[in-house]
């Protein structure tokens, strides 16, 4: 029963079908398969001691010492998954050249705190044991770009890239990078060079479109948002910027509110997409109400008196034609 418990769950996480870049050193995959193996191993001992009965005292204060010692083990291997960083500091404590725990603690420093010194530090030195880690160039390249290093953060962007230069996702941070510099003719060039390598990656698909629509291209913006919304129709920044596009497009007023309506189901407290629909019905007769409610909810949520005034203008002028 044991080996047949092994055995089978070890099958799915073998590596037949591979789960990210690290599959054959993540331990969780071993966790189930494990409990064939204890089970082997109590079965053992309990065949064991009933061939020997005077093992039964000292098998059983062994268990108990086991079971105990196990118990103590896994309350302090437990406090190791209190958050994220202290995750990664152990794995980087049992081995500091593990440069997926100091990327990973990089990252997550980021999103955290944000210390300068301690989040470059981080990446640098998984760049020390591994300098061929395109995550790492990329990361550290992203957060020197938006820290004002920008020419240190370009060139490990696109040291990334020298390493692998097929990977859409690092082609479109790149791309984000140049249009918020303001090169956006090499921003362009990089989003499309992105969605060609990576035409299912969502989010590359709607910054290349919102880029198109906001450089004079609106038809091929308005393609690549429509992809983007395929792709992960419940996605509220797609399906606000698909409607919004076609809002202003001749023609595609239904289609404007269909995606627009999807932004607010999908995000009911979103100010842009309320405000943006609202807009839109208060250009259609007979909808004016059902505009009112939108700025009524975006009252509601950012309340201004300006806004305060346009609600009243509009609910006496209803009131007035409803005469």
């Amino acid at each position: 029963m044991g080996w047949f418990w092994f055995l089978c769950t070890l099958i799915p996480v073998i590596g037949l079908v591979q789960v990210g870049d690290h599959q054959a050193r993540a331990d969780r995959y071993m966790y189930v398969p494990l409990v064939g193996l204890s089970v082997m191993v109590a079965w053992a001992a309990e065949e064991a001691v009933a061939r020997r009965q005077s093992l039964r005292r000292p098998a059983a204060a062994a268990g108990v010492v086991c079971c105990l010692a196990m118990a103590v083990q896994t309350r302090q291997q437990t406090r190791y998954w209190e958050n994220t960083e202290e995750l990664f500091q152990h794995a980087i404590d049992l081995d500091s050249g593990n440069y997926v725990a100091w990327g990973y603690l990089g990252s997550t420093l980021i999103t955290d705190q944000g210390l300068d010194a301690d989040v470059i530090s981080c990446f640098r030195r998984a760049l020390e044991v591994r300098p061929d880690d395109a995550p790492a160039h990329s990361d550290l390249g992203d957060y020197l770009c938006h820290r004002g290093r920008t020419g240190e953060g370009l060139a490990e962007l696109r040291a990334a890239l020298q390493i692998r230069p097929n990977d859409g996702k690092m082609r479109c941070n790149l791309a984000k990078i140049l249009w918020d510099l303001g090169e956006r003719e090499k921003a362009l060039e990089e989003y499309r060079t992105a969605a060609r390598l990576d035409p299912d990656y969502a989010i590359g698909q709607l910054s290349f479109g919102a880029a198109l629509a906001m450089s004079g291209h609106p038809a091929e913006g308005i393609s690549h948002l429509e992809e983007a919304v395929r792709i992960n129709p419940d996605d509220e920044p797609a399906q606000f910027n698909l409607g919004s596009e076609l809002a202003d497009t001749p023609g595609h007023l239904q289609d404007a509110i269909r995606h627009l309506t999807a932004a607010v189901q999908i995000d009911s407290e979103s100010v842009e997409a309320h405000t943006k629909l609202a807009a839109v019905l208060l250009t259609i007769p007979g909808r004016r109400l059902e505009a009112i409610d939108h700025l009524e909810t975006v009252q509601r949520i950012a309340p201004t008196p300006e806004r305060r005034r346009q609600l009243d203008e509009l609910e006496l002028l209803d009131a007035i034609q409803g005469r």
